[in-house]
């Protein structure tokens, strides 16, 4: 005959990681013509998730820390690029980046010395212009006395930037005419 049927008892499948991914990307709104801010604290840190093969993330991953770096580009990372694992995240808190130029971009690399490192693909940092200010200010070889000659067209015009904080030319500055008065 037949066997009577005999049952295991609870089990419980264990997600193991296998690999790591950008769960979020840093980002900023105010970053119109890009994904952050130059310059500035990311308004949206990246996450790190520790997964496995089917993309569930194992709660218990807690392996060290986890650390972030600039794996691309000609930007500084700031801000604490390490963090613990919690419950298979990485969860960062004060990262930012500082390019040289508005539109430098830069890919990040998660890794943790046990799963496969990963990066983020390209970001953009976005200098936004917080002054104006005067790159080249009104000349005339002429003047003997001053700057320019009374009632004569300036012989070197006037040129105007937007800026950051840090100086840098923000060179998606578009909201309009710059005027210049007396």
């Amino acid at each position: 005959g037949s066997l009577p049927s005999v049952e295991s008892g609870s089990l419980v499948a264990d997600v193991v990681a296998t690999e790591m991914v950008f769960e979020t990307l840093p980002a900023d709104e105010d970053a119109v013509n890009g994904d952050v801010v130059n310059g500035r604290v990311f308004a949206t840190q990246p996450v790190v998730k520790a997964r496995d093969d089917v993309g569930l993330l194992d709660v218990d991953y807690e392996t060290g820390n986890v650390g972030v770096r600039v794996s691309s580009g000609d930007v500084a990372l700031s801000g604490i690029s390490s963090v613990g694992w919690d419950a298979g995240l990485g969860v960062f808190a004060d990262l930012s980046v500082s390019g040289s130029v508005d539109g430098s971009t830069f890919v990040l690399e998660a890794f943790d010395g046990s799963l496969p490192s990963v990066e983020s693909g390209s970001l953009v940092a976005d200098v936004v212009a917080t002054e104006m200010v005067f790159e080249t200010l009104p000349a005339d070889e002429d003047a003997v006395n001053g700057d320019v000659v009374n009632g004569r067209v300036f012989a070197v015009q006037p040129v105007v930037e937007a800026r950051d904080n840090a100086g840098l030319r923000d060179v998606d500055y578009e909201t309009g005419s710059v005027g210049v008065r007396v």
